[in-house]
């Protein structure tokens, strides 16, 4: 997950104002979170502490290890999100630390579609849980942004969309629509790159982009776009 860390880390300023949809899906996945008295968890991929935020408001008397793997993140995040029982550290999702101890709930936000192997990075959690505990996630699912693979398609350009993460057979999932409006392609592109995505989503070369953009808004002048999620949770 590395290679991302520094395009992320450029936006923790404008991250905040530019992701209501990451917000809302982040709402979204605490509804999925177990009833615990006081547990210990682990979040992954903290961002800007959206989630972060209402995992301290949901168990008031958990104990936290909030990670992020850039540092520029973690600061923006600790600065909301000053709590007893919370520890902050930067360290990437996909190689934890043996020295974490063990945890009731490892928890992760639209942050496993950046891992170079999702799926064994979500196996090796389960050595972090205790007995019982539990993983959640949210993140890209099958099929999202299909107007934009549309526009792809039609405009004969490489195919630059993120692959979408394997799960580890264990884990059930469950799919949820969201439809936010970008007035146009440009729009649409620059909620990428103010929230830091814009590494493996728009890499094309000038000429080809342009013809994206114009075909996009051709096909969808309101500028909408599908984000299709998946919320998976595994109990070991």
């Amino acid at each position: 997950m590395s290679y991302v860390t520094p395009v992320f880390g450029a936006h923790a300023n404008t991250y905040d104002q530019n992701s209501v949809i990451q917000r809302q899906i982040a709402c979204d996945l605490l509804t999925h979170c177990p009833d615990l008295e006081t547990p210990r968890i682990l979040e992954i991929g903290c961002g800007t502490g959206h989630l972060t935020e209402l995992l301290l408001t949901t168990y008031p008397n958990g104990a936290f290890i909030i990670t992020d793997t850039s540092s520029k993140m973690i600061d923006v995040c600790q600065d909301k999100c000053r709590a007893r029982n919370t520890e902050f550290y930067v360290m990437d999702g996909e190689f934890l630390q043996h020295s974490l101890g063990q945890f009731d709930l490892i928890v992760s936000s639209m942050t496993a579609q950046w891992f170079q192997a999702p799926k064994e990075s979500l196996e090796t959690w389960t050595n972090y849980l205790k007995p019982s505990g539990h993983i959640l996630i949210s993140t890209i699912s099958e099929g999202y942004w299909p107007e934009w693979r549309e526009a792809i398609k039609k405009s004969n350009v490489s195919n630059v969309i993120l692959k979408t993460p394997e799960y580890p057979e264990k884990m059930e999932h469950a799919e949820c629509f969201y439809r936010e409006v970008y007035n146009n392609a440009r729009g649409f592109l620059r909620h990428l790159k103010e929230t830091g995505a814009s590494a493996s989503s728009i890499r094309l070369p000038p000429q080809d982009l342009k013809n994206l953009m114009r075909t996009y808004n051709a096909l969808y002048p309101t500028g909408q776009i599908t984000w299709k999620i998946a919320f998976g949770h595994l109990q070991v």
